[in-house]
């Protein structure tokens, strides 16, 4: 004959599962609530960090915009770039990315494919060797121009005080006319700011901002 199950064992064996999928539950609920809480806490601070990158990132477009809407009227911009007049274009640049040392460069583009620029040699470890600059050099003036021997590059390193290192010239085909961002900034009557690219002198990607010169071609 079949034993029957005593209702205290019964009620003890119901109490001990009721129990025990209260506790599944409540493991089961707790982790899913600690995963929706995690999942919750990663998403803000996802979208802050991207509020905060944003954010980072526009003020650096506002003071690049800024910089070109007041650069444009140096009244030596539009001199050829061998021109000794630009001292005074290489001391307000060098004022300027000093001022905001996340610049790289500053440059000129001239119609006929001339160039002139001021690069920044603390901007990036790689620049010394690049320029083959000389080791105390703090600015490189980069001028590209027609010669009598032919289109050449022309460096002039400069030290702190803006004093001449020493200088060095190679052949180039580069005309700034060609490049990108002088073609963008040509389309537009504001300022410009190119898709993120690859400087070759650098190895790293960077943006440039440009206008056309007022009263310029």
């Amino acid at each position: 004959m079949l034993r029957p199950i005593s209702i205290r064992v019964n009620i003890f064996t119901n109490f001990i599962m009721v129990i025990g999928l209260i506790a599944v539950s409540l493991i089961g609920m707790q982790y899913y609530f600690s995963q929706k809480l995690a999942m919750s806490a990663t998403h803000k601070s996802f979208v802050q960090t991207a509020r905060q990158v944003t954010q980072h990132i526009q003020a650096r477009d506002a003071v690049a915009k800024n910089m070109i809407h007041l650069t444009q009227f140096y009244p030596e911009l539009t001199l050829s770039p061998t021109d000794t007049r630009h001292r005074e274009t290489i001391r307000r640049f060098t004022a300027n990315m000093q001022r905001y040392i996340h610049i790289y460069a500053m440059y000129v583009g001239y119609p006929n494919g001339d160039f002139f620029e001021v690069a920044n040699m603390e901007s990036a470890a790689v620049l010394h060797a690049h320029f083959k600059a000389p080791p105390k050099t703090r600015w490189t003036i980069i001028k590209i121009f027609n010669s009598s021997q032919g289109r050449v590059r022309q460096f002039e390193y400069l030290d702190d005080a803006l004093k001449l290192i020493s200088t060095r010239s190679e052949p180039s085909e580069y005309l700034a006319n060609k490049r990108p961002w002088y073609k963008q900034a040509h389309q537009s009557d504001n300022v410009i700011r190119t898709d993120p690219y690859l400087f070759s002198n650098l190895q790293q990607n960077g943006v440039t901002f440009a206008k056309v010169i007022d009263g310029s071609q």
